[in-house]
This record gives structure tokens, C-alpha cells and sequence, in this order.
């Protein structure tokens, strides 16, 4: 018998299918306490009520799989999610100790020492992705009861953001520097302000340009929010208008190049990879910094829109965010506002249009230069 006194009571201790069963007996009798725990050896035989093992803590390695499932399984509809994970395990798994770790032995500790090994090779972004990862990991341990707790997570500092703008006479040329169809595809990125999946995943049936103000709609997206409507600027709808004459397929923007075999040409959709590495290409031949990326479009699109004089809730529609921390509470836009941001977007694109080719001209212009927009009977000074 495996008893043991602690203050004035005794407790008893020993291993069961594995697992270290301690509980006090609540007796400062020796004899009474022998004979309670060999009562609970007999209940845990038995399999009797009320004295249930746990389930035993798997490690980290072995329950990545599990938690991939439910990943897979809760953003179906979102391929890059499991993406994302996937890559962040495959990185945390090469660390022996945090993969060789059991659930509930992953703290403070153990975190720091994986931090400080990853910063030798990677940056701080991809340490705190893995971080992101394991806690994903341990939330979903601790919802099925196999961990009491999880731990509080430092994110490291040094994240670089990505806050490149694509602007005026840069944008221009840019843009017209890359092959289509990354041209076209980019183009209408930076009057839309779509994410590139959804670009890609454009169909006709989502297009309207009959209507009084041409828009398009997106029926899903990265969060609840991507559902929404996008008026049109004049340019993106010829670009639309465009590829009614390209594509012969459902999809608005397809493929084509010599590296896509023919039976494919104008039927398949674009492919957010080819996209992608063309961008980089033309960033890199022009010698911008690191973060002008294709998300970059998007970017470029609602600062834009911001400096238009769009609202921060009526960009937030248009973009399709979960949220914005600025004006949320207070600010209330209408399908009307979001039609008058597209109206603004152009006009403040025209003019710095014309202000780029004053300055080539080299005629002066005044400090303040005001226009007007007319919408719906109002007018609006930019």
C-alpha cells in the first residue's frame, strides 16, 4: 500500500492503466486510510461511477493530427486556413522538446526555449504564426478536457507590416509593366479593393452591369463580412466588358500563357500563385521594397478610397472586414454612401492624374485645388 501522511491527514498514491492516481483520504487514521485506498483500486477496476480516469494527455505530435481535422473540418470553405497551420505544425514539430511534449506541459518554459531557437533562422512574424498554432492547439485540448488550463502567450515584437501603397505615377507604371493577365487582374485589384482569392474566383453570374451603377458581388469570402456588393468604377467595368470578350468560361478571369497548356486557355480561372510571382517580378525589376506584394492592391485601393473622403465604416464594407476600431459605433453607411465612394475614388484619381501631368507641363498650379461631385442631387468637394 502506497500511503503517505501530509499535515495530519494521509493520502495515497499509485499508478493506474498508466496514469498517477494521488488523492487524500481525508483520515489521520493509518488503518482507515490503507483501506480507503484499496477501495479505490477495487472502484477503478470495477470501472465503477465517480472514479473516472482521464483520459491520458497525448503529446503535441500526436494530437496535431486531431486538431488539423477540426481545422479542415470548420473552414472548409477556406483552403489557406489549414494552409496556413499546416506549414506553422510542420515548423513547431521539427523542435523536438515542443514536439515531444505532452499537452500540459507546455508553458512558459518551453515557449521561450522554442522562441529562442527560431530566431536564429526566421523572423519574429513566423515565431509568433507558430505561436498562433500551438494555442490553437491547446484551446481545443482544454475544450475537450485533456489540459485544465492553457497558457498565456508573449507575442514576440518585431513584426513587420506590410504598408505599401502603389501611388500615382508608380502605380501607372507598375502596372503597365506586367504581362497579362496579371496586368488586367491587378488593374481591377486597385479599383476594387477585392482580395486576390476573390478575384480569382469571380464568376458572371456575379457580375451586373445592366444596372444603373455596374457592380459586382461577392458571395464569401475570408470572414462573414466578405458577402457584400462593390459598385464600379468606369475602368473596372470596361475591364469586365473586356473579358466577356477573353473568357469562355463561368469565370471572369482565366488563364492563358505559355506555361498553360492550350486546353485550358480562357477556361480555367487565374491562378492567384502566377499572379502573385509576376507581381513580385516586376517589384524586384523596379527595385521596391519588400512588402509591395499583390495584397498590396488592396491597400492601394482603400487608402484611396480613404483619401477620397470615404468614411472608415463605409471602407470597411467595401473591403469586406470583420471589423474597423474607428467609427464603428457612430458611423452608419447606406448602399447610397458606398456608391458616392466609388464616385469620389475616381474623381481623386482624375485629379491627381491631372496634377501629375501639370507638373510635366510644368505650369504652376495654386496650393488648393477643390472639384466637385455631383451624386444624387448633393454635391461633395474633394
Amino acid at each position: 500500500m502506497s500511503i503517505f501522511k501530509r499535515g495530519r491527514k494521509y493520502w495515497f498514491h499509485f499508478w493506474f492503466n498508466g496514469e498517477h492516481i494521488q488523492r487524500s483520504t481525508k483520515q489521520g487514521n493509518p488503518r482507515i486510510a490503507r483501506q480507503i485506498e484499496a477501495a479505490h483500486r477495487v472502484a477503478l477496476a470495477k470501472g465503477e461511477v465517480g472514479l473516472t480516469i482521464k483520459p491520458r494527455i497525448p503529446t503535441l505530435e500526436a494530437f496535431v493530427p486531431v486538431v488539423m481535422d477540426e481545422i479542415k473540418t470548420k473552414r472548409a470553405e477556406h483552403p489557406r486556413t489549414p494552409e496556413f497551420y499546416q506549414d506553422a505544425f510542420n515548423r513547431v514539430l521539427r523542435f523536438g522538446p515542443m514536439a515531444k511534449a505532452r499537452l500540459d506541459d507546455i508553458k512558459s518554459e518551453l515557449l521561450s526555449r522554442f522562441a529562442s531557437e527560431q530566431l536564429r533562422e526566421v523572423a519574429p512574424a513566423t515565431v509568433n504564426r507558430c505561436f498562433s498554432a500551438i494555442r490553437r492547439a491547446l484551446y481545443l485540448a482544454y475544450e475537450r478536457e485533456l489540459i485544465n488550463r492553457v497558457p498565456k502567450f508573449e507575442m514576440l515584437d518585431g513584426d513587420r507590416r506590410r504598408e505599401f501603397v502603389l501611388t500615382g505615377e508608380m502605380r501607372d507604371n507598375f502596372i503597365s509593366g506586367l504581362p497579362d493577365p496579371s496586368r488586367t487582374v491587378a488593374q481591377f485589384l486597385v479599383d476594387t479593393g477585392l482580395r486576390i482569392t476573390e478575384c480569382c474566383l469571380l464568376t458572371w453570374d456575379r457580375v451586373f452591369l445592366e444596372t444603373a451603377s455596374p457592380y459586382i458581388s461577392i458571395d464569401r469570402g475570408k470572414t462573414k463580412k466578405a458577402k457584400r456588393s462593390i459598385p464600379l468604377t468606369d475602368e473596372a467595368t470596361n475591364i469586365l466588358k473586356r473579358q466577356m470578350l477573353v473568357s469562355k468560361s463561368n469565370f471572369v478571369f482565366v488563364r492563358f500563357g505559355e506555361r498553360v497548356k492550350k486546353t485550358l486557355w480562357y477556361r480555367e480561372p487565374v491562378s492567384r500563385h502566377t499572379i502573385s510571382s509576376q507581381f513580385s517580378a516586376r517589384r524586384d525589376e523596379l527595385g521596391l521594397p519588400w512588402d509591395a506584394v499583390l495584397h498590396s492592391t488592396r491597400h492601394t485601393a482603400l487608402t484611396d478610397f480613404g483619401a477620397a473622403g470615404t468614411d472608415a465604416f463605409t471602407i470597411r464594407e467595401l473591403a469586406g472586414h470583420a471589423s474597423v476600431k474607428t467609427s464603428e459605433n457612430y458611423v452608419h453607411p447606406v448602399s447610397e454612401n458606398m456608391n458616392r465612394a466609388v464616385v469620389r475614388l475616381e474623381a481623386y484619381r482624375k485629379l491627381d492624374a491631372e496634377h501629375r501631368k501639370a507638373r510635366q507641363r510644368r505650369v504652376s498650379y495654386p496650393a488648393t485645388i477643390s472639384t466637385t461631385v455631383e451624386v444624387a442631387d448633393s454635391s461633395y468637394s474633394l
